[in-house]
């Protein structure tokens, strides 16, 4: 099962009409307003909670999705409903895990956005979309304004069901196809993206890593390998003539950490090697050029790790 926020799209083009583009912005950290409604869910993989708030004039959706130690994904959505229609889409992760659905929803945000010319920044972490659909009289801005609070409460409904039913991550749950038009509350259709974000968890098992990495900063490597249920995170910086390396661990057990840091007291050319809580700090004799380490990295050991044929112990201990 794929990761389930739906893009929200729809509802605000429900609402187009012509005018020229405008953007709606809210100051970071500000309340989305009262608390409309709450729906809460989990399966296997993750938890997630949605929510709809309302001010005098906005209506917005908060939906978060946590996949424990791998981190989270989340998105807003948000309609302005007064002589024009504003609207306001955000997806952001925890982490580069996520970049393969935050690259996605980038390109649908532009596809979609660029038809109201409305404006989407995105990095590799973030997607950000603003624009205006149009304008509504007066006498409509009510009734657009209820409209909103409903097919956001849908929304949330779709959200959390379709995360209760993607709990099996080997994919042998049967799971019912979200539907392409979505009814709200007062009989209005609106047609769904048909693009869901995907779980990093598809396809894997316990031993292959879901997200694997080398970055190189400037005189150094950080390499970042994401599991299901733990996270190893080596990071390499070049001195005159030795390295100096740290490991940083979360879910691994302390007993296992153990063995590893006798292991590396044992190995010749390792030095000053300190074990402490989920971290193990040594020297070592070799040194490489950065930008050749992170090639190596990600070219012949990533792809071992992602697809389980290497790993963390063949890391550890292995020639």
């Amino acid at each position: 099962m794929k990761f389930v926020r739906l893009a929200l799209w729809a509802l605000p083009f429900a609402f187009l009409a012509c005018g020229d583009s405008s953007s709606t912005t809210s100051p970071e950290g500000s309340s989305y307003g009262e608390q409309q409604y709450l729906r809460k869910g989990k399966n296997s993989t993750s938890t997630a909670d949605c929510r709809v708030y309302t001010t005098g004039t906005s209506v917005t959706l908060v939906f978060k999705q946590d996949f424990g130690k791998v981190g989270n994904i989340s998105s807003i959505s948000q309609v302005e409903v007064g002589g024009t229609v504003n609207v306001r889409d955000e997806v952001s992760a925890s982490g580069k895990v996520f970049s393969d659905a935050i690259e996605d929803q980038c390109r649908q945000m532009k596809e979609k956005y660029d038809e109201i010319d409305g404006t989407v920044s995105c990095t590799d972490t973030e997607v950000k979309a603003h624009g205006k659909t149009g304008s509504v009289i007066p006498a409509q801005a009510g009734a657009a304004f209820e409209q909103s609070i409903d097919m956001m409460k849908d929304y949330c409904d779709i959200y959390i069901e379709s995360l209760e039913g993607s709990g099996d991550v080997s994919g042998n749950d049967s799971q019912a196809e979200v539907p392409d038009t979505l009814v709200s509350r007062d009989g209005s259709r609106t047609v769904l993206s048909d693009t869901l974000i995907e779980n990093p968890f598809e396809g894997k098992d316990s031993g292959q890593a879901i997200s694997c990495s080398a970055n190189k900063q400037e005189n150094s490597v950080v390499f970042e390998i994401i599991y299901g249920d733990k996270t190893a995170t080596l990071v390499t910086v070049m001195k005159d003539g030795w390295s100096e390396i740290t490991e940083y661990y979360t879910g691994v057990e302390s007993e296992t950490l153990s063995q590893v840091c006798n292991a590396y007291r044992a190995e010749d050319g390792l030095y000053d090697v300190v074990c402490g809580d989920g971290i193990i700090a040594y020297r070592a004799d070799e040194v490489y050029d950065p930008e050749e380490m992170a090639f190596i990295i990600e070219n012949y050991m990533c792809p071992g790790l992602l697809d389980g044929s290497m790993t963390l112990e063949d890391l550890w201990y292995g020639d």
